[in-house]
């Protein structure tokens, strides 16, 4: 009901965010993630919610890329077939743990040379993945985390503001409930209230008449009628917040 769910917060979910503002739609779009750890999971999660078409994932390690490629229909290659992957690739998202620029100027360069899309690349590993000096390059276009943060700190100041609107939801739906539950707790109550005033006449009458000429059907609307005048009051009772649960402990007791 609200926008409180939407917007980028984590890094991840920024970076592919970011992706979005720029492509407007991420639908038949290669995509390239360099790295297999949970930052690279999440960003798979993303692009794939998000419909990015065929996915590259790179890592030193080639088991842990197939396992990821695998769970989200990507596929997977070792860090040698980079230049490869950045061929293929519109968007590129790194979270490698690597002590080195994983994607040099010289590949970018010589990929952009062979075709005319431009290729768009989110540095969000620590250290970097990229080189820097790729930003310098014509159909090369960089972020890094500093981006990424003017886009997280832009959507928390989103969700902020729909704080107001999702407070009113909750109240409204937890006095609903809150309606609810008195009116079920009351009913309880005056169902147990009846049962046993109806018990306690019916022990008076049954003594009372003793073995009187009085019908069966006779007996039952005279305890009706009695019941009916003697809990009126008390009903009222059980409805009262305050009362009821006093009567509550009087019928248990």
């Amino acid at each position: 009901e609200t926008a409180i769910g939407r917007g980028a917060v984590s890094v991840a979910y920024a970076a592919v965010d970011l992706a979005r503002a720029v492509f407007g739609d991420l639908a038949g779009l290669n995509a390239l993630v360099l790295g297999a750890g949970e930052m690279a999971e999440r960003v798979l999660e993303h692009l794939h919610h998000y419909g990015a078409g065929e996915v590259w994932v790179l890592n030193r390690t080639l088991a842990n890329a197939e396992q990821l490629a695998r769970r989200y229909g990507g596929r997977a290659c070792g860090m040698e077939h980079v230049a490869e992957a950045l061929a293929h690739a519109d968007i590129v998202i790194a979270s490698a743990a690597a002590p080195h620029y994983v994607v040099r100027e010289e590949r970018v360069r010589a990929v952009l040379a062979k075709r005319e899309r431009p290729l768009f690349l989110i540095d969000i590993a620590l250290p970097r993945n990229v080189d820097p000096a790729v930003a310098r390059l014509a159909g090369a276009y960089l972020y890094n985390l500093d981006d990424l943060e003017t886009v997280a700190e832009k959507n928390r100041a989103a969700r902020a503001g729909e704080l107001p609107r999702v407070e009113r939801i909750v109240e409204d739906e937890l006095a609903g409930w809150l309606e609810w539950y008195a009116g079920h707790v009351a009913a309880g109550r005056i169902r147990r209230l009846r049962r046993w005033i109806e018990d306690a006449l019916r022990r008076e009458l049954e003594a009372g008449l003793g073995t009187a000429a009085v019908d069966d059907e006779a007996r039952a609307r005279l305890l009706h009628r009695l019941v009916g005048k003697t809990a009126h009051p008390l009903i009222r009772m059980a409805k009262d917040p305050q009362l009821g649960p006093a009567l509550e402990r009087l019928l248990e007791g």
